[in-house]
């Protein structure tokens, strides 16, 4: 049954992947944040804080995120085609895991221009880096869901490792 729901949850999100057009504009915002040890992710016998991004509406804006101190999450909200983009700088080996939850089907996580990663590989298996890269993480509305312009409220975490 699962099997059944990620080939379905591909699908639409590759018809919203081919779709979508380019943003007319892209803004960098560097993310506010406080730091928080509700949640601390462990990796090595080390205990590391997870950092809360202050709540965010997504506006074709990207935030540079620096995971060498533990992981970061962020609530937020997607409307029609805007998409809010994480850039993640990773160093060879290093491997990243997405947690991604929104009660809509039609909000995903993708890595943006990169065509060897499936739509469902951050949240299913993680990504590890090969080389040194930054990684453009995107959190969109599928075309369908898009059109509708409702307001989403998702989550997402990231962690490295």
């Amino acid at each position: 049954m699962k099997h059944i729901q990620l080939t379905a949850i591909a699908s639409l999100s590759a018809l919203a992947l081919f779709g979508c057009q380019a943003p007319s504009h892209t803004q960098t915002t560097q993310p506010t944040h406080t730091t928080t040890q509700t949640q601390p992710v462990t990796h090595n016998n080390a205990v590391k804080p997870i950092r809360t991004l202050n709540a965010v509406t997504c506006n074709d804006q990207s935030v540079n995120l620096n995971l060498n101190q533990g992981g970061v999450a962020q609530q937020g909200m997607l409307q029609g085609y805007k998409y809010c983009e994480y850039n993640i700088p990773l160093q060879a080996g290093q491997h990243l895991n997405v947690d991604f939850d929104s009660s809509s089907l039609g909000a995903y996580v993708i890595v943006y221009g990169r065509d060897d990663l499936s739509m469902t590989e951050l949240t299913d298996n993680g990504y590890t880096a090969t080389q040194n890269e930054v990684l453009p993480v995107r959190v969109l509305l599928t075309r369908n869901e898009a059109r509708n312009n409702t307001q989403v409220p998702f989550k997402v975490q990231f962690n490295l490792r």
